[in-house]
């Protein structure tokens, strides 16, 4: 049976492409070096102050009432998605999709400006090799299906509804 703990290596610098930058990099670097998956929060996400469900927002607006409400650092970044990544798409999807057809984890304390001005979180999420690129699929049922992987890459906040992406340490 896999570990269910995961262990992070805050101090590695993360290396970015040239003219990108660490929004937050305090931020970045801040959180628990090692922690049980179970134990992570996802639970959707609410507007603390209007206490409303909200099941589908715009990445934009999810990363501006996250760094408001100073929420950024209990939130996954780009060195957990890397962990889960080595843990294989298997543990993705029993850990984090709940039997959902396809999904993405963002690591939203890992915030980038590019060299265009535009802001960007990484995401990781499941590719299968046979499909369009740019479209994440996932298993179903917890079954390893061939052809499939999973792939960080960054995300430009926008418009775009992003459902139950805030994965939160726990208290």
């Amino acid at each position: 049976m896999q570990s269910l703990v995961i262990e992070v290596d805050r101090f590695s610098k993360l290396e970015l492409p040239k003219g990108w930058t660490l929004v937050h990099p305090r931020i970045n670097a801040s959180g628990p070096f090692m922690y049980n998956v179970r134990f992570l929060q996802n639970d959707g996400y609410y507007e603390p102050r209007a206490t409303i469900f909200l099941e589908g927002v715009s990445s934009r607006r999810l990363y501006c009432v996250l760094k408001k409400e100073r929420m950024l650092a209990a939130c996954l970044g780009f060195e957990d998605l890397k962990v889960i990544k080595e843990k294989g798409v298997l543990f993705f999807c029993r850990h984090f999709l709940y039997g959902r057809t396809r999904g993405s984890v963002f690591g939203w304390k890992t915030v980038v400006r590019k060299p265009n001005g535009y802001i960007a979180v990484p995401r990781l999420d499941v590719v299968d090799t046979k499909s369009p690129p740019g479209i994440g699929y996932t298993c179903r049922d917890g079954k390893l299906i061939r052809n499939r992987f999973l792939r960080i890459q960054f995300h430009e906040l926008d418009v775009q509804v992003v459902h139950r992406n805030v994965w939160l340490f726990p208290d």
